[in-house]
């Protein structure tokens, strides 16, 4: 039989799943919001960075509960591809950086570096 520490932080645990896919839900349903009202302005760069941090606050709010069962079972495969998909998402922003165009690009800011990853890619 399950002890009453055991039982509270079961239901603590539980509550706080609730809270965080309470969290996920209402950021991903704002970006719906944002993308609806950029939609009718046109989209571009800046409007992706307008919503981007909230999609990501409310995918992580929605990861988390599961994150956290499979730690307890002892599976990392979460955590993993997690980290995976941040480490991809910074290399992927460091990328756009190189776009010509854009306020504070690479091109612009640090041509040396630029022509020197414009190197690299174009090998």
């Amino acid at each position: 039989m399950p002890s009453a520490v055991s039982l509270e932080k079961s239901h603590e645990m539980t509550r706080g799943m609730s809270r965080s896919c309470a969290i996920g839900i209402t950021c991903l349903l704002l970006v719906g919001v944002i993308v609806c009202i950029d939609v009718s302005i046109g989209v571009n760069a800046r409007y992706m960075c307008d919503m981007a941090w909230l999609a990501v606050i409310g995918t992580v709010c929605l990861l988390m509960p599961a994150e956290a069962a499979s730690r307890m079972k002892g599976h990392h495969w979460l955590t993993v591809t997690i980290v995976v998909f941040l480490a991809l998402g910074l290399a992927l922003q460091a990328l756009w950086l190189m776009t010509t165009g854009r306020f504070e690009a690479w091109n612009v800011s640090n041509p040396a570096l630029y022509a020197w990853l414009q190197g690299v890619f174009t090998r």
